[in-house]
């Protein structure tokens, strides 16, 4: 079946919700800026399968740890 990916970004309290890219090797051109990234936090980005009348399916996630300039490391 076609998949049509978003991804979710969560910092502590903060969520963001990319847009919808049709396709098995999604692309996103997204910027965003996270308020209070400190060295050491750390930000969940899940990426999602959109799937109508039913639960999205989870296609993978990871974890990213920002160093004191805010770049990750």
């Amino acid at each position: 079946s076609d998949i049509n990916a978003y991804a979710l970004i969560r910092f502590g309290s903060f969520c963001k919700r990319t847009p919808l890219v049709p396709g098995a090797d999604p692309e996103w051109d997204f910027e965003f800026q996270i308020p209070g990234l400190n060295a050491g936090d750390l930000m969940s980005i899940t990426v999602y399968d959109r799937k109508k009348g039913s639960e999205d399916l989870p296609l993978g996630e990871v974890l990213v740890e920002f160093d004191e300039l805010g770049q990750d490391t």
